[in-house]
């Protein structure tokens, strides 16, 4: 029987292929159509702020402060450039951002708690940190106030600043106790640089602590008055001194000493 010389045509793999990558084009091409149908919907624009934790700033301070514009693209905002922004104002402490999808920011801030004044060329807000935020306002200026830094430090020794305001506040803190009516009954924090801090009180007494952690002063001034010292009225109470409290009524300050406690 005569062989045929006939030999069938064989398709080569890309024609065999063919078919299956039209399909996987055709599915990719849908699916970016999708993708840029849903990501460049309306539903993603911004249509609300939600504006939380703010008690002194208004809504449309911190929005404008944000930058943010309705109608814009959820998927282009940048949360930690957004609370850099509103962070800039004075009065806010920390700011946090965050996006509800499909449409929704939401800013919630903390704002700055002035626990001091500063008496420094201008009066000025100290918070909780030690830090200088911002010129106080006039018509809220019942807070402790620092006096006595050289004008020259902010500029010449900030740091020096820095620590002197922190000391402070430690002096404030350890005040804080019932004895001496708490916080709110220091009307000032003095500092000098060669005899340290000394606290004067809202009736006039005067606390003198020099350079020496102030905790361990306070409990000896307690003790002083567990022992009979009336601070109700005016007095001058010395206690930087290493083995001696000393306390002279400011109206008998030539008189000799009308307390004296040792090894309190």
């Amino acid at each position: 029987m005569p062989v045929s010389s006939y030999t069938p045509i064989k398709k080569s793999p890309f024609s065999r292929k063919f078919p299956q990558m039209f399909v996987g084009i055709s599915i990719l091409g849908m699916i970016s159509f999708l993708g840029e149908r849903f990501v460049n919907s309306p539903i993603f624009r911004v249509q609300e702020v939600n504006i939380t934790g703010e008690e002194l700033l208004t809504d449309a301070s911190i929005r404008h402060l944000s930058n943010i514009r309705y109608n814009e693209h959820v998927f282009l905002l940048e949360e930690g450039q957004i609370e850099r922004s509103v962070e800039e104002h004075p009065w806010v402490y920390d700011a946090t951002v965050d996006i509800t999808f499909p449409n929704t920011l939401n800013i919630d801030i903390i704002e700055q708690k002035p626990t001091m004044l500063l008496a420094l060329k201008k009066l000025w807000y100290v918070n909780q940190n030690g830090d200088i935020f911002r010129e106080a306002n006039q018509s809220d200026l019942n807070y402790p106030i620092v006096t006595g830094i050289p004008q020259k430090w902010q500029d010449e020794h900030p740091n020096i600043l820095v620590r002197v305001l922190h000391d402070a506040l430690l002096i404030q803190e350890a005040c804080d106790v019932p004895f001496l009516g708490g916080a709110e009954n220091i009307s000032e924090i003095n500092f000098h640089t060669r005899t340290g801090f000394r606290v004067i009180l809202r009736n006039g007494a005067i606390i003198t602590f020099g350079f020496y952690e102030p905790a361990g002063r306070v409990e000896r001034l307690r003790k002083m008055i567990a022992k009979g010292l009336d601070i109700s009225e005016p007095q001058k109470i010395i206690l930087d001194a290493d083995t001696v409290a000393i306390a002279k009524p400011l109206t008998k300050l030539q008189q000799p000493n009308s307390y004296l406690l040792e090894n309190p």
